[in-house]
């Protein structure tokens, strides 16, 4: 695919000098991101094209009118949408949210996952599991397969 402008072709000059090596990447960063994403066949057969009636920056084709916005003056409220007959009657507006009430105080009872305990005692540990070695987990996985 060949370059659609001068400017074109001299950054995918550049990408493809870095590529080579002739040039540091640190030169033009542009020409760095370029040549660290594209193939280099893509980047040469894009440097290699003629200069020859190039224009110098490509120019955008003809640009579609935009749309104009629809003008409302200001602090006109929005218009409500139509009911539509297939959802039914309209819902009620949300209940507001009940009062929050103030935490519980740490021990009090009002909490059940509190636990109330002398000063300087310590939790019961959890059972203890038995600690299990790479063989016998192994002898255990072959003595399963046998017995199916």
């Amino acid at each position: 695919m060949p370059a659609k402008s001068k400017a074109q072709q001299r950054i995918m000059g550049m990408a493809h000098a870095i590529q080579t090596g002739e040039m540091s990447a640190s030169k033009s960063p542009a020409a760095a991101k370029i040549a660290r994403t594209m193939k280099p066949g893509d980047v040469e057969e894009f440097a290699s094209t003629k200069l020859k009636g190039l224009p110098e920056k490509k120019t955008s084709g003809p640009k579609r009118p935009k749309r104009p916005k629809p003008v409302k003056p200001p602090g006109t409220p929005m218009a409500e949408p139509a009911p539509n007959p297939n959802l039914g009657p309209p819902l009620p507006p949300p209940a507001p949210p009940p009062p929050e009430a103030p935490p519980p105080e740490p021990g009090s009872g009002a909490n059940p996952m509190t636990l109330k305990m002398p000063a300087g005692a310590r939790p019961p540990k959890p059972p203890a599991t038995p600690k299990r070695t790479m063989g016998g987990i192994l002898s255990d996985l072959k003595r399963s397969r046998r017995a199916r």
